[in-house]
This record gives C-alpha cells, sequence and structure tokens, in this order.
C-alpha cells in the first residue's frame, strides 16, 4: 500500500506543530509512504505520483491556493501561479486512489469558508474523509458573552463568518473524519524547570479574554511577561522588507513566545471567545508551567482535568486563580508533572502520525467510522 502526502512547502509561516507533522512524515519515508511538494514538482510528476498511489493526503493550503491569491508567495518553496494549484487539483481529483484532505490551519471563522462554498463542494465530492483539529462543536458568535467578543467577530465583518455554521457545513459534506489536534515534536518538551523570571504570562494575539486575564493577574499584583511589547517591537522589522522582514518577525516572535512562556509560573491560555483548541493549550505543560485555562472545546476529553494537570479559570478569574497556584507549590509543581506526562502520553507528533496513518488506512479500506479524543484517548471507531 502507497501513501502520498502532497503538501504546498510553506513551513516558514505555519505554526510548529505543521512543521513538525510534515518533518515526521519526512523522517517516516520509504518505498510505502512519500512527501511530495507540489511546488517543487511538474503537473506530470505529480499526475504520476498521484496513479503510483494508494491513499492521497492533501494538506489545504493547495486547495486553498487553487481559490485564492497568495499575498505571500516568499513563504512557499515555489512561485506558481493560481492556475497551476487549479490544474493540480484536477488531477488529485480524477486520481483513482483513496483521498484524505487533512486542513490544519484554516480557522473556521474565515469567510472563504463561505464564499467558495460551491467551489470546495465540488472538491469535497471526491474526498473519502477530512482530518482537521476541528472535530468538537465550535461556539456560535451568538451565544459568545458579550465582553469576550473582539470587533471581528460579527458577520458583517467582511472577512469573517460564524465558525459554527462552516463547521456544521464541513460536516456534512464530510462523513467520515479524523481529528488530528496539535501535538509535540521531542525537542518542544521542557522536562527541566528553568528559572522564572515572571509570575504569569498571557501570550498570543490581543483578544479581549486575554486583555482581560492580563488585567486581572495585573490586579491581583503579579508580575507580567513583556510578550505583547516585545512582539510589537520586532513587528516593525516586518515591515523593513516584505520578505526577509517578515521571516525574521516570525522567528522571532517564537523564540520570543517560548522564553516568555517558559520563563513564567503560570500561563493563561485561550482560544478567544470561539473556544478554538489552539495549540498553547498543548505547548505551555511541555514547557514546564503551569497551564490556567479557559477552556477549549473539548478541553476535557484532550485529557485536561482540573486541579489535576491545569487550572480552569476565566478572564475575570486569571489573577486570584494565579495567585492562589503560585502560593501552593506542591499542588504546582503536581499540576506540571501531571500535565507534562499526559503530553507524553496522549499529544507527541509521533504518536499523533501513527494515529493519523493508521486512520488514513482503515479508510483506505472502508472501515473507519470516526477517530477523536474522548475522555483522554485517542478513540478509533471501525465500522468492522
Amino acid at each position: 500500500m502507497k501513501i502520498t502526502l502532497l503538501t504546498a512547502d510553506i513551513a516558514e509561516c505555519q505554526v510548529s506543530f505543521n512543521i513538525n507533522f510534515i518533518k515526521e512524515f519526512n523522517a517516516r519515508q520509504n518505498e510505502q509512504l512519500e512527501v511530495v511538494d507540489v511546488n517543487l514538482s511538474s503537473v506530470d510528476e505529480i499526475r504520476k505520483k498521484c496513479s503510483q498511489s494508494d491513499i492521497l493526503i492533501i494538506l489545504s493550503y493547495i486547495l486553498y491556493l487553487s481559490r485564492f491569491s497568495n499575498e505571500n508567495k516568499f513563504l512557499l518553496t515555489a512561485d506558481r501561479k493560481r492556475d497551476f494549484y487549479k490544474t493540480i487539483l484536477e488531477v488529485i481529483s480524477t486520481s483513482s486512489a483513496c483521498k484524505i484532505f487533512y486542513t490544519y490551519s484554516h480557522d473556521l471563522h474565515h469567510t472563504y469558508l463561505k464564499t467558495g462554498r460551491k467551489y470546495f463542494e465540488d472538491f469535497f465530492s471526491n474526498v473519502d474523509a477530512i482530518a482537521w483539529p476541528y472535530e468538537k462543536e465550535p461556539v456560535s458568535w451568538e451565544v459568545i458573552p458579550e465582553q469576550y467578543r473582539d470587533e471581528w467577530m460579527n458577520s458583517s465583518v467582511k472577512n469573517y463568518d460564524d465558525p459554527k455554521k462552516n463547521w456544521e457545513w464541513l460536516r456534512a459534506v464530510s462523513p467520515v473524519r479524523i481529528e488530528v489536534p496539535y501535538a509535540l515534536a521531542s525537542h518542544e518538551f521542557l522536562p527541566h524547570q528553568v528559572s522564572y523570571h515572571w509570575d504569569a504570562c498571557v501570550a498570543g494575539a490581543p483578544y479581549n479574554t486575554r486583555r482581560m486575564a492580563q488585567n486581572s493577574i495585573l490586579e491581583a499584583g503579579l508580575s507580567l511577561a513583556p510578550y505583547h511589547q516585545l512582539d510589537q517591537l520586532f513587528g516593525g522589522i516586518a515591515n523593513i522588507d516584505q520578505s526577509w522582514g517578515k521571516h525574521f518577525h516570525i522567528h522571532l516572535r517564537r523564540m520570543t513566545q517560548k522564553f516568555c512562556v517558559s520563563h513564567s509560573k503560570v500561563n493563561f491560555v485561550c482560544g478567544s471567545g470561539i473556544k478554538y483548541p489552539i495549540f498553547k493549550f498543548f505547548e505551555i505543560p511541555a514547557l514546564n508551567s503551569v497551564l490556567l485555562a479557559y477552556p477549549c472545546n473539548g478541553f476535557e476529553d484532550f485529557g485536561f482535568k482540573d486541579g489535576v494537570n491545569c487550572i480552569i479559570t476565566t478572564p475575570e478569574d486569571a489573577g486570584k486563580d494565579a495567585n492562589r497556584i503560585i502560593n501552593n507549590n506542591n499542588l504546582s509543581e503536581s499540576i506540571k508533572q501531571n500535565a507534562m506526562q499526559l503530553m507524553y502520553d496522549q499529544h507527541t507528533i509521533c504518536k499523533r502520525v501513527s494515529d493519523f496513518i493508521k486512520c488514513c488506512t482503515l479508510v483506505y479500506k472502508g472501515k473507519l467510522k470516526s477517530a477523536q479524543f474522548k475522555n483522554g484517548q485517542y478513540i478509533i471507531d471501525t465500522n468492522a
């Protein structure tokens, strides 16, 4: 059985999980498993690869580039025109191979899922299953508390749409789905505690939920890592040059975040008011810091338990709960150890890729019913 992963290599602008996911596939390449960067291949070469494959895994950026112009061409391994990707999709769609569409980074609220719906439906009609991190039901904009709503969480905003509506549509057109949450590579674990410079950190985009958590932490008299100040400082570099500057900014942002997170006693994490299961929910435990979480969708299914391997809070109570855990060293150490063990047991990139390949094989055999995390375990249900 031959499996081929088709990717448009955009490693520089992906989150680390996506980079490591492809690297893990690269490390496993053999006669039965191959990774093909379509940007470095001709149409005829891709057609040949497809004809030789039993299973095709198609990364979502190929579909995106066939529908929309790419403003960050310098982040790709080659500058291809939109028609090239359309041709590649035609080759994929007409292939007799089992096809798995893997969407790894495009948020459910982006409006292209709505404006390009007919285009996507035509493609999905030839796909056997989708793999994505969004199997858990997302929050509709209609029920997000007003204080947690960001300006873009409004259907009247041009570039965004209600995530739940897009989620329901994708589930309808893709009855067979594989949940692939974020995971960690071995080098992303920090098993030994480093010296702490700050009490708390709130990293990431400045959503209202995170702004509220920052204010709560400062009002509690705790020291806060200067992530956002540093990010704004380095962000100016991106405006110097559209290629070198943005590349450099991406690397600086990752380095800054890792430093601030790992040198803070606790880290507040949320997936905005939408409660997306973002990478930081898995990253923080691996960096030996207490996860102070406004829970994402499926939080407990991923294995998180309040008071055992994390502390559940709200943006308003972040300071109070951070103070409580910082002043209880025994509980803090226990939570960090338990959370680290959960990451090693269930959320490594090696395990994620192994489970994914197993699921793809079951799809090929027509046996996969569903695959997702339930109560801290990855459950693969089959029709057999």
